[in-house]
């Protein structure tokens, strides 16, 4: 069976302080999600957690290729220590990145030695079409948001939004090819807290945040009924007793949050939850709209700041 191996590189450096959090490295795994894993072999790396690999995965000529997701930090150190091992052991298998850091400097990314294709933006829909045609051997024009060199140029195929997140395979497909249980962490006055994303983007345009230019000013979001879906399984499944909503900004739709509290309320799930929000835009809701988000389970809001200097 032909292999796509995921790979989500360390954030800090061994001499780092260590993140207080380890988030599920939902980057990789909302791509993994989308595959049929009875046509393809997913395997997802988290760099955090594994220092090596099988290095059969990349020398029995089944792998298409690696995939590495990176931000502008550390993720690009370890991300490149990393394809410089692969391509010792599969000097032909193509190396893609994507991600915050490729996705806002995508020129300068692409013209690395160590990158031979960008996918820009939201991958969903983008990198299984690009497995297939790597796997057919077929076109790459026709695969959007894709940069990649042929012939001695570089080529970019167009730019094509995810429009819609809550039209492609949810999450929950993948948590299959990670330990669970190393990303359930005991925090913030909870036993068994993990993280979930139910919408992307944010409509506002802080000008010391970096979501305006990578979404272009989009949101999009999961419906009510399926954020609420995502965490009942994460509730029933894994016993968690808190989710820490990794949204960009999960209070853009107040209706839609709303009802994702009525239906924790109704259907008796005892967990409590927090949110990202922009100061202007919570200092503005209603005492009862608040109280009511509380009886379900709201704990807590983080607010986005650049600086608590007036000078700055």
């Amino acid at each position: 069976m032909k292999r796509v191996i995921l790979y989500y590189p360390k954030l800090t450096g061994d001499k780092d302080s260590k993140p207080l959090y380890r988030g599920l490295p939902l980057s990789v795994l909302a791509l993994a999600a989308q595959f049929d894993d009875n046509k393809y072999d997913i395997c997802v790396i988290d760099g955090r957690l594994e220092n090596d690999f099988q290095e059969s995965l990349l020398t029995d000529d089944e792998c298409i290729c690696v995939g590495i997701s990176a931000i502008t930090s550390y993720q690009l150190l370890d991300g490149i220590y990393f394809v410089q091992r692969v391509k010792k052991l599969c000097p032909y298998v193509q190396l893609v990145w994507g991600g915050w850091h490729p996705s806002l400097m995508p020129y300068q990314t692409i013209n690395s030695n160590f990158v031979d294709m960008i996918v820009t933006g939201q991958g969903e829909i983008t990198f299984p079409q690009l497995v297939e045609a790597l796997d057919q051997k077929s076109s790459l024009e026709k695969v959007p948001n894709l940069i990649y060199k042929a012939n001695n140029k570089i080529i970019f195929t167009g730019e094509s939004f995810l429009k819609d997140i809550k039209s492609v395979r949810p999450i929950e497909n993948a948590y299959k090819y990670v330990d669970m249980e190393q990303y359930i962490q005991n925090l913030w006055g909870n036993k068994r807290v993990i993280g979930y994303e139910s919408s992307r983007g944010c409509p506002w345009h802080c000008k010391f945040c970096s979501i305006g230019s990578i979404y272009n000013g989009r949101w999009n979001s999961l419906t009510a009924e399926q954020t609420f879906h995502g965490v009942e399984y994460l509730y029933k499944n894994y016993n968690i007793d808190a989710i820490h909503f990794y949204d960009n900004n999960f209070f853009v739709n107040e209706k839609r949050v709303l009802d994702f509290s009525r239906l924790l309320i109704n259907e008796n799930i005892s967990l409590k939850w927090d949110g990202t929000a922009v100061v202007e835009q919570f200092s503005n809701f209603s005492d009862e709209y608040i109280t009511e988000l509380k009886r379900s389970g709201f704990y807590r809001v983080i607010v986005g700041v650049e600086s608590g200097s007036e000078d700055v």
